[in-house]
């Protein structure tokens, strides 16, 4: 194999793996004026990588969420620091 096709292979691993890592395409964080709320951060962000059934079913408290939602945000997930907190609240009183 030539360089130049294990380069290209290289990419291509490459462009998989961050595609899998971040699992889709998540939208940009809102601008202020459009702030969304925490049902509709939800859909419109965690469910592009989760169903709606794997949330709700998950029970944590503020700490636990919190730990979550920082991790999906190292996964790829875009959320405004407002947008993590609106979440971390709103779920962890469900």
């Amino acid at each position: 194999m030539s360089w130049m096709q294990r380069l290209a292979a290289s990419a291509l691993l490459a462009a998989a793996f961050l595609a899998a890592a971040g699992c889709a395409r998540q939208p940009e964080p809102a601008a202020p004026s459009e702030a969304l709320t925490p049902e509709q951060l939800i859909e419109s962000r965690c469910t592009q990588c989760h169903d709606r059934g794997r949330i709700d079913a998950a029970s944590y408290d503020a700490a636990g969420w919190t730990a979550v939602i920082d991790r999906m945000v190292a996964k790829g997930a875009r959320l405004t620091e407002e947008e993590k907190a609106a979440l971390v609240e709103h779920l962890a009183a469900d």
